[in-house]
């Protein structure tokens, strides 16, 4: 079993739904990794949250209102956009034009995390059907279907070099996937609550966790 490498931090629930937020945001702007956070008065215009009434720029096929996209994440160039919609679909779409460039059919459930890989190659999402997918980019072909014993799969990341896999649910334990083999290769359990927030460090070697149980651990990764 992995060993927790610093000390638990602890937060009223107040402040962890805050700290969750942000940090879900910092992460998602260096490593694509995003926190589902749904309000259906909100709508999705390229990177920004509003509470206006309709968009500034509208992606195609309607506003948030008509399809709910529970996560988003900017490709690492932020010329691309991916979803995640509650109807199970993942979609990539162009920043400047709007325009949807693929779709990915597959969950079976809601989709709560996306990711894109550093190169842009490829797609990773979780949802409630309880799977960790991987998917080329440029086809929209499922490569890897990853099924996790949570009941629901909350968060994704990729590691920097897009070789493995990170996810949590509502269960409490973090998950290390690699895709080579497509078999869990580490579990680090410590959290009693669901986990909602994941990330790999740059070097790829740790991993920090943030819970309902009101507190943020860092992991040592095994190699």
């Amino acid at each position: 079993m992995t060993k927790v490498l610093a000390r638990r931090l602890s937060f009223s629930s107040e402040r962890l739904s805050e700290f969750r937020r942000l940090v879900s945001w910092l992460v998602s702007q260096g490593a694509g990794h995003c926190q589902p956070y749904v309000n259906p008065r909100i709508t999705l215009v390229l990177g920004l949250v509003t509470e206006q009434e309709q968009p500034a720029i509208t992606l195609e096929g309607g506003p948030i209102r008509q399809n709910k996209y529970p996560c988003a994440a900017f490709s690492a160039d932020r010329q691309r956009l991916l979803t995640g919609s509650q109807s199970g679909l993942v979609e990539l779409w162009d920043v400047q034009s709007g325009k949807r460039l693929q779709t990915f059919a597959g969950h079976a459930g809601g989709v709560t995390s996306v990711a894109p890989s550093a190169d842009g190659r490829l797609i990773l999402s979780g949802g409630r059907d309880n799977t960790v997918r991987l998917w080329d980019a440029a086809s929209g072909k499922e490569l890897k279907q990853l099924k996790s014993d949570d009941r629901q799969v909350m968060c994704i990341a990729f590691s920097p070099d897009s070789r493995r896999a990170l996810s949590a649910g509502s269960s409490g334990p973090v998950h290390s996937w690699d895709f080579a083999s497509g078999k869990e290769v580490g579990r680090m359990e410590g959290h009693n609550m669901a986990v909602n927030s994941i990330a790999f460090s740059p070097d790829g070697r740790r991993a920090v966790s943030g819970s309902e149980d009101r507190t943020v651990r860092l992991w040592q990764l095994p190699e």
